[in-house]
């Protein structure tokens, strides 16, 4: 598992590669065209898109790549195939619905996102692109069901370089107007893909109590998918109006800089773990070796938070040369919110690599309730410490949420003797934890050294670690 776990980083690590220099191209030409307050306001439409055609799959994403992940035969293969095409027409309706919906708010959605100021024009902008941008994750989810690592790679990459050449393009040509342009012409193209992609199963091909079994199921991970993951884009939306509001897009702009990073990097490390064990983990489970399923868990809880630890630590000890060079000098300030941000995103790690196994084990709900207990304290701690200490009061928040959704999983798996985390999980994640503590703590008062020293000895400790489990996994 270890050797196919590195090979499937390694592939989606690529595309990410191609992901995170598209990003960084977009974002550095919004930074120095527009400043902190084009970027916030285009940072506003991008997410509402985001959550808007997120709401039109009504989670149905991860219920396809379930479905298909879990097919143990030609049959329920073909079934699936059915589900995911008539998911996918549902999709397309829906998902038309809610783009004429914002077109005909776009006035008091503009006050609301980005300012009394705010330009009507972007949001209708931004409700061409939600029809079309519902595609998107039900191909990728496709993809990611048949572990066709790279195909996701080459997908994610072309998208992400197709939106930073037209934004490129849109800014040039008209600035901020442009750059959201740019988004229903890439999307337009990624449904075309997906349309072409998705359909061709007959449905009089399989057993209709088949499809129903089937399509009971998507609706049921879907729903719960839908409801945690539009609950936190609401969040985040709601988290960043009120910073517009009460500290000024400018501040929004300094925060979404930030947490666009994080990002960015974690995508890179994330890759082996959404394309190649949560597909794999959930063939396993649909064949019910769930002793294989846990080892493939605690193999990835050690393998990700080993990934992730030296990449937040870097970029906490060189945030001001990150955040200047993917941006601009206006931004400078926001490499005091890098030592919060990097706290949060190794609990983020830790939270996605042991919660992996939930939703194939058929325990979603169990996974629902963590993930909008966590949100729910991301809303209330954020709108609270927004008033009493401004924009690092979101960073805490985030930090916060991670933290509690980490921390609820690992105790949850540990109520399951057969899922438990095995003493080399555990350790490794309470050491990773007091390494990036330690590191946040003495960077944000001006040392980097402490930071330093302990990068260096998690590189050598994490060597021999994944030499050892390297060796384990050949052998058997």
């Amino acid at each position: 598992m270890v050797k196919r776990f590195v090979q499937a980083t390694f592939v989606s690590g690529l595309g990410s590669v191609g992901v995170a220099l598209a990003g960084f191209v977009r974002g550095k030409v919004l930074a120095v065209a527009l400043g902190p307050l084009g970027l916030g306001a285009v940072a506003q439409m991008t997410t509402l898109v985001n959550m808007l055609a997120s709401t039109a799959t009504l989670g149905l994403g991860i219920g396809a790549t379930r479905s298909i992940a879990g097919a143990v035969d030609p049959a329920s293969a073909r079934v699936s195939r059915v589900v995911v095409w008539r998911s996918a027409k549902i999709i397309a309706g829906g998902a038309l619905g809610l783009g004429v919906l914002v077109a005909l708010l776009r006035r008091p959605i503009a006050t609301w996102t980005i300012g009394v100021n705010g330009d009507p024009l972007l949001v209708l902008l931004a409700a061409a692109a939600i029809p079309v941008a519902a595609f998107s994750p039900m191909l990728v989810a496709y993809y990611q069901g048949k572990q066709a690592v790279r195909t996701v790679a080459v997908l994610t990459a072309t998208q992400a370089a197709a939106l930073a050449v037209f934004t490129v393009i849109g800014v040039l040509l008209l600035g901020r107007v442009g750059a959201v342009a740019a988004l229903p012409v890439v999307y337009g193209i990624v449904a075309l893909w997906a349309w072409r992609t998705l359909r061709g199963a007959p449905a009089d091909s399989v057993a209709p109590d088949a499809v129903r079994r089937e399509t009971r199921m998507m609706l049921r991970v879907g729903l719960l998918s839908f409801l945690v993951g539009n609950s936190s884009l609401l969040t985040d939306y709601v988290i960043r109006s009120r910073m517009s509001l009460t500290l000024g897009v400018d501040q929004t702009g300094l925060y979404v800089a930030v947490t666009s990073v994080s990002n960015q990097y974690l995508s890179l490390l994330f890759g082996g773990l959404t394309n190649y064990v949560f597909p794999r983990v959930t063939g396993l489970a649909a064949r019910r070796e769930h002793g294989a399923v846990a080892h493939e868990m605690r193999t990835a809880v050690v393998g990700v938070v080993g990934l992730t630890v030296p990449a937040i630590l870097l970029f906490i000890l060189l945030r001001d040369v990150v955040v200047r060079l993917l941006y601009s000098g206006a931004f400078s300030s926001a490499a005091a919110l890098v030592p919060i941000v990097g706290f949060g995103d190794y609990w983020r790690a830790a939270a996605w690599a042991a919660g992996v196994a939930l939703i194939p084990l058929g325990m979603e709900r169990l996974w629902a309730r963590i993930a909008l207990g966590a949100v729910a304290v991301n809303l209330v701690t954020g709108l609270a410490l927004i008033r009493m200490i401004g924009v690092r009061g979101a960073a805490v928040a985030y930090a916060v949420m991670w933290f509690v959704s980490a921390v609820a999983t690992i105790m949850a798996l540990g109520r399951k003797p057969e899922l438990k985390l095995d003493a080399t999980a555990l350790q490794t994640t309470i050491a990773g934890a007091l390494v990036v503590g330690v590191t946040s703590y003495t960077a944000s008062q001006g040392m980097i050294w402490p930071g330093a020293v302990l990068l260096g000895l998690w590189c050598v400790a994490g060597s021999r670690v994944a030499f050892r489990l390297w060796r384990v996994s050949e052998a058997v």
